[in-house]
């Protein structure tokens, strides 16, 4: 896994690897409650997935998947490739221990 493949994973499913559904689709924007603050009510994460970024709204940052796995976990550039490699092709993966098995 490069950093141009890792950009290339859509971030949607990182997010459900991780729990998070949308709670709001509109065209190809997706709305989720935002994985970086507890106790949001109104969704303020946003993911376009034609150009598969996303933004908080309710931070004021964000970026492409590999900046999104960086972020939430704290892990390092090569932490978040090892993370992101399991994510196939057709972007099935499995459960495996690392920096984002994290509680939330």
């Amino acid at each position: 896994m490069n950093i141009k493949q890792a950009k290339e994973i859509p971030v949607e499913k990182v997010l459900e690897r991780m729990g998070y559904l949308p709670q709001k689709i509109s065209g190809f924007d997706l709305w989720f409650i935002s994985p970086f603050r507890l106790l949001e009510k109104t969704p303020s994460f946003k993911i376009n997935t034609k150009i598969n970024k996303w933004f908080d709204h309710g931070e004021g940052f964000g970026g492409n998947t590999l900046d999104f796995v960086i972020k939430k976990s704290g892990c390092t550039v090569s932490d978040a490739l090892v993370f992101l490699k399991d994510f196939s092709v057709f972007f099935s993966f499995h459960q495996q221990e690392n920096c984002l098995d994290i509680p939330e």
